[in-house]
């Protein structure tokens, strides 16, 4: 009977272990699925070539990627979640500022006429 219940505690063990090396690999794949839309959203807007204050934000974009990147390399995905997270954050705001000077530059024009 001790052997028995040895061995059902031995594969819930295994069981356990299993499943937490799942989640560790998801949470990776997570973290690196974020840090890829952050990279495009970041070369989507070099293209674009951003300027001014969103050039700025930009250079913010990249140095949190950078962190996540470097976080991804050191195991640690929750940090990575996070860096990835604030460079798309980032990148999404300098996206938003060149469109919003693009727009007061296209209104000033239409004004001065």
């Amino acid at each position: 009977m001790r052997i028995r219940l040895t061995a059902i505690a031995a594969a819930f063990a295994l069981a356990g272990a299993a499943l937490s090396g799942a989640a560790l690999a998801q949470s990776e794949r997570t973290a690196r699925a974020v840090v890829a839309e952050a990279r495009g959203m970041i070369e989507a807007n070099d293209k674009a070539g951003v300027a001014g204050e969103a050039a700025d934000v930009q250079t913010r974009a990249r140095a949190a990627l950078e962190r996540a990147e470097v976080a991804i390399r050191d195991d640690n995905e929750d940090r990575a979640l996070h860096a990835a997270g604030e460079a798309e954050a980032l990148a999404g705001l300098a996206q938003a500022t060149a469109e919003l000077r693009a727009l007061t530059a296209e209104l000033n024009k239409l004004t001065a006429r």
